[in-house]
Parts: structure tokens; sequence; C-alpha cells
């Protein structure tokens, strides 16, 4: 599900195209596939090392994120997918050892322009966000090909008021989101490596009406690929680099004829540990579309593709009587095309059981 809603100007006239072809899918999709067989590679020759500092311990950092995009109500308007960059910074490819936790996501976003195909702004909008996701995880004690295996689910509420004065449109409600079920999901810690390989799917469980462009849902189904590394840059751990890809299937829409294009997103990080207590770190995002959308009810410009990119701070403190991880981050966003450009504030906790 998407946290934040890019809205298409294609509710207003038609769009240039860009260039974007299949070619550039199967190469995404390749390139994850061989960074995963090298990973596996890498496994079989290194001893894993078991100790890990407190502060690694408490936190959980592989994110999928299941929340919702704005539709673009009675007019036509491009198909975005369900996952949205930009819901993790710091270690962002860590994931905590065995154990049962649960994490709260707070997501506040706030659009100030509505971009075309060439970059320009289109109409700006006044639109206010809030969305709360609950994640309970299990990483299990399970080893497959030497790594533990995990699983979690996301279960998105949020509020979205939705007004562009420009057209008139005004839309305001409290939703359930599209549910996302991450079922396979594998981490390896290594002596200055951590790593994971995932695969999750969004069930269309949100309302959806092209008529409330405040709806959550998504109306189609969407398999979610993923695959990171964070690095530690110096022996005892205080310098850790991180970056996260994420591919993205999705389904034909269940009451029309249209099949969004696939997703390419990767999310990065680079951050320093003070005092095993503190991280601070510089966070970022980039993400395109990178195939067209199909089908016959697709009355849109199919060439034009939308992409963002984003870049922000970010502190993370763990509380260690609370045996909790409080993350702040907050992402200017920019050169957006075909979509929202605004900036998103996340603010999550994370509790270890």
């Amino acid at each position: 599900m998407n946290s934040t809603p890019p809205i298409s100007p294609h509710q207003f006239p038609p769009k240039a195209t860009t260039a974007a072809n299949r070619f550039s899918a199967t190469f995404c999709l390749l390139y994850m596939l061989f960074c995963d067989e090298m990973l596996l590679f890498v496994c079989a020759r290194e001893k894993k090392n078991g100790l890990l500092l407190p502060w690694v311990k408490t936190f959980i950092i592989l994110l999928l994120w299941s929340m919702y995009v704005v539709s673009a109500g009675n007019v036509a308007a491009s198909e975005t997918g369900h996952y949205i960059a930009g819901t993790e910074g710091i270690k962002l490819a860590s994931i905590a050892p065995p154990g049962h936790y649960y994490k709260v996501y707070n997501v506040f976003y706030n659009p100030h322009a509505i971009k075309d195909s060439s970059g320009s702004t289109y109409v700006r909008p006044d639109i206010h966000d809030y969305v709360m996701v609950h994640r309970p995880i299990w990483v299990t004690k399970k080893k497959i090909l030497g790594a533990d295996y995990f699983l979690d689910v996301l279960i998105p509420f949020a509020y979205a008021d939705f007004r562009v004065k420009d057209t008139g449109i005004h839309d305001s409600r409290w939703s359930l989101g599209d549910i996302c079920f991450e079922f396979f999901g594998l981490a390896w810690h290594q002596e200055r490596r951590d790593e994971m390989f995932s695969l999750a799917v969004y069930i269309p469980t949100g309302t959806y009406s092209r008529r409330r462009p405040a709806s959550l849902g998504k109306n189609f189904w969407t398999l979610l690929v993923s695959s990171g590394t964070t690095l530690y840059l110096d022996r005892d751990k205080t310098w850790a680099a991180s970056v996260l890809f994420r591919y993205e299937v999705h389904s034909r829409k269940r009451k029309e004829r249209v099949r969004p294009g696939h997703d390419f997103t990767f999310d990065w990080a680079v951050s320093k540990n003070l005092a095993r207590l503190w991280d601070l770190g510089l966070t970022g995002y980039c993400h395109w579309q990178i195939t067209d959308d199909s089908g016959k009810d697709v009355v849109w410009d199919k060439n034009v593709h939308d992409r963002v990119f984003a870049i922000g701070p970010e502190v993370m403190v763990y509380v260690p009587f609370l045996r909790v991880t409080c993350q702040l981050r907050h992402q200017f966003e920019f050169s957006a095309k075909d979509r929202s450009q605004g900036a998103i504030t996340n603010i999550s906790f994370t509790i270890l059981f």
C-alpha cells in the first residue's frame, strides 16, 4: 500500500510521451536476482558472526508499506503501484535477530504541486494525509540457506483530505487500505554486512472508488520483490550505508480493464551511530515506473511513466528500559514527473517483545 498519494495530472490535459520500455524492467529484475545469487554465494563462503550490538539487535528495518495512492476521481488518471518509497531510512536492509516485534508507522504527507510529464507544475493542490500502519513481525529461528526466516503483515489506516480548487474536486475520509502480507523473508548477518531478500503480496482489501479520490483501495493485487544490503564502514559499526531495491508486478484491476505498469524503487541511507543508542543519517529514494499501463480501459497516454526522487535527514534512538526504537525522518521530493511532489514526515516506533 502506498503511504503517500501520488496524484496524476492525467485528470487535466493530455501529456507528452516519455521514453521507457520493457527492457528496463527486465534488466532491473535480472539485476536483483543477480545480487541475490551473489549474496547466497558469499553466505556460503563466509562464517556468520553471531554477535550483534544491543542497538542493532532491537532494530528492524525491512520495509514494505501497505498504504495507498489517491485516485483521480471522475476523470481519467494513470495508475500507480502499491509500494511507496521513503518508508524506511537508516540501516533499511538490516533485519533484527529472531524474536517478536511490533512496529507502528505514523506518516504525514503534504504535496505542494502536481507535475506533468515534463516536470512542470500543472496545479497546486491542497492535500493533507495521515497514515497509521500496524506491523506485527516474527523473525523465526528457522534457517534457510543460512538466513533467518521472517514474515510479517502490514495493516494501514488513513485519513485523507483531498482538495483541488482548480477542478472543484474535494473528498475526505478515514478508511482501511490494502493489507500487505510479507510471507517469505530471509535475513543474513555477517561481521560487516547485513543482507535481506523477501517476497510480499498486497491484497485488495481497501475500499476503492474512482469517484472518491480519498479512498485507499487500489483494486488490484501486487507481488513485491525486495533485496538489500547494509554495509558497516568501520570495525566498530558506527558508520553504515544501506540500499534496498524493490520491484512491483501488478495484476489487472478487478473492476476495470486496466493493468498498471511495473515499478522499480530503491531506497538508500548513510548513518552514524553515537553511544550505541543514537543514529543520525541522511536518507533518500528514487522511484520509476518502467513499463506501460495496459488494458482496454486505459484512456491516458500509457507511454508516460511517473518518477520521483527525495532526500532528507533522519534521527533514530533506542530506549533500553522501554525496549523501543523511535525514528523521526523528514524527506523532500524533487524532480517528479507525472505525479505529485511534496514532503513526507515519518514517525515510527518498534517494540521488542
